[in-house]
Order: structure tokens, then C-alpha cells, then sequence
């Protein structure tokens, strides 16, 4: 008798146990979709913001204008460098602020600790793994951009700097070329920095770790504006000699300072897209998770309603990113008018999203073709919660194509290995063999849009009946460019 109680005793305490349990991993998992609903929406809110505020992205393009003396006067120069230094301060304070919230958020993560068992603890498990991955990515892609922001912030600096001392000297300078020394030595006080043993530019060890060409160019600058400004001091304080010898050097120093400032101002920034597609893999992962994660929490008897999570508004912006790789990776922008034809363009390259895709709740997307860009407003579960998001346009109409001339025609029996490889890179026309050319003189093909970034030794693999035009380089397997054939 004693032996029946004690055995049903133990079969209602592991009865208790195990619906306790199931609460326990119901209330657990709806927990664990609110830290990541927050999150987010917090993330993609500091997104949206950063990447529409106008001021901040004309930054670079200031630069660049700044860089190529794309200015009518040196004042003019000066007063550009004051216009980008107030558009780049917004830029940096939007990256530090992205960095600190997902530096945050990433140790929120890491601290949740939850007591699950089985199919749960394994996808909770799963999902902490691709978010912690997301979140080291994404504060080191962050970190760095922050750093390409310093290295812009100090070449402008140095830059106005010059521009000053240009302006100095011409000042100082009669109609006979004749220079007032003296004058241009008090006009100089500015540069006096530089003379200074322990100078160093601000974040220097940064951008002497990340960007080996700026900081050489720093580095020489630095040199320069150092000899200069001694030498007006030696001619103020009667030490002709001195002066004499310091004038041939800034000579030799001045004749050195020819930067190739395009490789400069875009230095760092190679591996851009590689990360995109990182992101992507790792959302893309994620997001099928949190749909399995969901549909677990919902079969749980012992929760009420539960808790929508906000994965189909990360897959929505995560297209935008998607779209920015197909611009470089095919080399034209997405022709598509509708969501599902965007999909299936994108589908054309990779990383494949063909599963997250499948399950995208499409209603959280409204997405239009617009003249000079692709506009993505993503809805949260919440519908007046949205984010709106842009790709710019960066190609026009695709001109007609003409590889009548600077190729030569390939078997393409003969040449079928070619196909089998951009085949790995891109989905390619199922229903018909392609002609395929090789690029023999480049310069025949200049004047054409669809080869400016050709070299000879490409293949060019034509699909007449699927209207397709590629352009693949052996050499790096790689794609280089799409294009559709226009009718004649």
C-alpha cells in the first residue's frame, strides 16, 4: 500500500514537474521574442534614420569634390571643408550611436540565460549562437566605417590646411614672385602644430592600422608643412643658410606629395560587399530559426496568445541589402515592379534566400520602382510602426549591344567549361546554349556601357532567346557585368 502511494506520489510530482516545466519554456520563449522584438525594432529605427539623413550621405560626395578641387576659389575650398566637418559630425554621431545600441544589445543577449531542455534548448541555443555572430559582425563593420569617418575627417583637415597655406603664400607673393618671408611667417601660426615632436593626427594609430596609403600621405604633408613653416622662421630670424638648405628639402618633400587620392579616399573599403553578404547568410538563417522558434511557442498548451515576432520586417530589410549586392554583382539595378519579381531577381545571385523567401510574409513589404530609386516600407506586426528604407538607382537604360567588334567568337562545345562556372555564380537560362566571345581588343568596346569594365581574355556568354548579355572574367571567376539586349 505504502509502495502504491509513494509510486503515485511520484507520478503526480513528475506530472506537476513536467506541465510546470512546460510553462516555464512557453513563458521563456515568449521572454526571449521580446528582448529580440525590441531590439530590432531599435536596430532598424537607428538604421533608418542613419541611411535617409541626406546631409550625412552627401558627405562623401563633398569629399570627393573637395579632393579633385572641384571649387571656384581657395576660400571657397576652405569654406567646403567647414560644410563637410558639419555633415561629417552627424555621420559619426549616427555611428557611435548605432555601435553603442547593438554593443548593448549584444550583451543583453549574451547575459539571457534560460533552462530549457530538448527541442527548445537547442533552438534557443541556435538563435543566441546567430545573434551573438550577428552582433560581432555588425559592431566590427560598424567600427570600421566609424574609422573610414576619422580617416575622411583628418585628410579634410589637412586638406584646408593646405588650402591656407596656398592661399598665404600667394598673398605673400609680389607680381615679381618675389615672397615677403617675414609676412608669410606671421600668417603661418597654424602650422606651428606640426613642428611639434609629439604631434600626432587625431585617431593617427588608427589610420596608420587600417590605412597605410592616407597615413604615408599624412605622414608627408606633415613633413612638408613642418619645413615650410621653419623656413619662414629662419628667413624671419636672419639664418639664410639654414632657410637655403630647408627650402631645397620642401622642394624634395613637395615633389613627393603626389597622392593618388581616389585609392586614398576609397582605401578600406574593398571588402564591403563580402560583409553584406555575411549579414545576409546570417539573417537569413536566423529568421528561418525564429519561424520554427514561433511555431513551437504557439503549439504550447499552457501560454496564451503568443507573442508575434518581428523577424518578417528584418527580412524586409534585408532585402535592401540584398539589392545593393545584385547592383554590384550584376552591375544594373533591379528592373522589377512588384515583390515577387523582386524576389526572383534577387534569387538570381548569391547568397541564395530561396527558403527565407518561401516564407516572407509579403504583406510586410511595400516596395515601388521609382525613378531614381527603390523604395522598401517594411511594417512591423504593429502596422503604424514602418520603416522606409532606399536604394539609389545607380545605373541608367542599357545601351544596345555590339560584340561585332574587339571579340572573338568561342565553340561553345569547346568552351562549355565556362558556362558550367558562371553557371555557380548566377542562375543562368536552362532552355538554350549560349554563343560565347572572347574580349581580344578592349578598346574597340570602350564606347560601350556593357564592356567599360572589360579586359581582354573576358568571355562574353550571349542567350539570344532569353534577351541576356554576361560578362565573366576567367582569371578572377567573376561576373563582371549583365545586361539585357535590346531588340534592334
Amino acid at each position: 500500500m505504502k509502495l502504491r502511494t509513494v509510486i503515485v506520489a511520484i507520478l503526480i510530482l513528475g506530472l506537476i514537474a513536467a506541465l510546470s516545466y512546460k510553462v516555464y519554456e512557453g513563458l521563456s520563449l515568449n521572454k526571449i521574442g521580446v528582448v529580440y522584438n525590441e531590439n530590432i525594432l531599435e536596430e532598424l529605427e537607428a538604421i533608418e534614420s542613419s541611411e535617409n539623413d541626406n546631409e550625412a550621405k552627401s558627405v562623401m560626395d563633398l569629399t570627393i569634390k573637395l579632393h579633385i578641387d572641384d571649387y571656384k576659389s581657395l576660400q571657397e575650398g576652405v569654406d567646403l571643408v567647414d560644410e563637410i566637418k558639419q555633415a561629417n559630425r552627424k555621420s559619426l554621431d549616427s555611428q557611435e550611436a548605432y555601435i553603442k545600441l547593438v554593443t548593448e544589445n549584444r550583451d543583453l543577449i549574451s547575459s539571457e540565460n534560460y533552462f530549457l531542455f530538448g527541442k527548445a534548448s537547442k533552438k534557443y541555443e541556435l538563435l543566441k549562437k546567430y545573434l551573438l555572430e550577428y552582433y560581432d559582425q555588425e559592431i566590427q563593420s560598424a567600427r570600421h566605417n566609424l574609422a573610414m569617418e576619422h580617416q575622411l575627417e583628418i585628410l579634410n583637415e589637412v586638406k584646408k590646411d593646405a588650402l591656407k597655406f596656398t592661399m598665404n603664400v600667394e598673398y605673400y607673393t609680389d607680381e615679381k614672385d618675389n615672397v615677403n618671408y617675414e609676412g608669410l611667417y606671421s600668417s603661418f601660426a597654424y602650422l606651428e602644430k606640426y613642428t611639434k615632436q609629439d604631434h600626432k593626427f587625431k585617431n593617427e594609430d588608427e589610420i596608420r592600422s587600417l590605412f597605410p596609403k592616407t597615413y604615408d600621405y599624412l605622414t608627408k604633408q606633415r613633413e612638408f608643412f613642418k619645413i615650410y613653416y621653419l623656413l619662414t622662421k629662419d628667413v624671419s630670424n636672419g639664418d639664410q643658410e639654414s632657410a637655403a638648405y630647408k627650402y631645397e628639402r620642401s622642394r624634395k618633400v613637395n615633389a613627393d606629395l603626389n597622392p593618388d587620392m581616389e585609392s586614398i579616399l576609397f582605401e578600406g573599403g574593398d571588402d564591403w560587399v563580402e560583409n553584406l553578404k555575411k549579414t545576409i547568410e546570417n539573417v537569413a538563417d536566423r529568421v528561418l530559426l525564429v519561424k520554427e522558434i514561433e511555431l513551437l511557442t504557439m503549439k504550447n498548451p499552457f501560454v496564451g496568445k503568443s507573442l508575434d515576432w518581428e523577424e518578417d520586417v528584418e527580412i524586409c530589410q534585408l532585402y535592401t541589402l540584398k539589392t545593393v549586392v545584385f547592383q554590384d554583382i550584376v552591375g544594373k539595378d533591379p528592373e522589377s515592379r512588384t515583390v515577387d519579381e523582386l524576389l526572383k531577381e534577387l534569387e538570381s545571385i548569391s547568397p541564395k534566400t530561396t527558403k527565407m523567401d518561401g516564407v516572407f510574409n509579403k504583406s510586410r513589404l511595400d516596395y515601388s520602382n521609382n525613378e531614381e530609386s527603390l523604395e522598401f516600407i517594411c511594417h512591423a506586426n504593429n502596422n503604424e510602426t514602418k520603416f522606409t528604407f532606399y536604394v539609389e538607382k545607380e545605373y541608367g537604360p542599357e545601351p544596345k549591344l555590339d560584340a561585332s567588334l574587339g571579340t572573338e567568337t568561342v565553340d561553345s562545345k569547346v568552351d562549355y567549361g565556362i558556362v558550367v562556372k558562371v553557371g555557380k555564380l548566377i542562375s543562368l537560362p536552362q532552355d538554350e546554349e549560349p554563343s560565347i566571345a572572347t574580349v581580344t581588343d578592349k578598346q574597340k568596346l570602350a564606347d560601350q556601357t556593357f564592356f567599360k569594365n572589360s579586359e581582354n581574355g573576358d568571355k562574353v556568354l550571349i542567350y539570344e532567346k532569353a534577351n541576356k548579355a554576361i560578362l565573366y572574367r576567367p582569371s578572377t571567376d567573376k561576373v563582371i557585368d549583365i545586361t539585357t539586349i535590346n531588340e534592334k
